[in-house]
């Protein structure tokens, strides 16, 4: 799903594939919310989400309920220093 004009209403269509286990979400329009809402899917165990300027500070929090999440690639986003405390 990199590079395309994926939206946090796209994340909700996500959301219902149980089975999700990697997702490649860079480059695209989601924000705070598109993690709320990818939360529903907990087998995902990667998650990249670099060029996101929509996920913030904010959804560092939620990345934190995502039981088997081993690898996270994020870059480039709305993401602060104060945010991966």
């Amino acid at each position: 799903a990199s590079d395309c004009a994926i939206t946090d209403r796209g994340a909700a269509l996500l959301a219902e594939i149980p089975t999700l286990r990697i997702l490649r979400l860079n480059s695209t329009e989601i924000t705070d919310k598109a993690l709320e809402l990818l939360r529903k899917c907990k087998r995902i165990t990667q998650l990249e989400i670099s060029h996101c300027p929509g996920i913030t500070d904010a959804g560092m929090s939620t990345l934190g309920r995502f039981p088997n999440l081993q690898h996270l690639q994020i870059e480039r986003t709305g993401v602060t220093g104060k945010g991966l405390e």
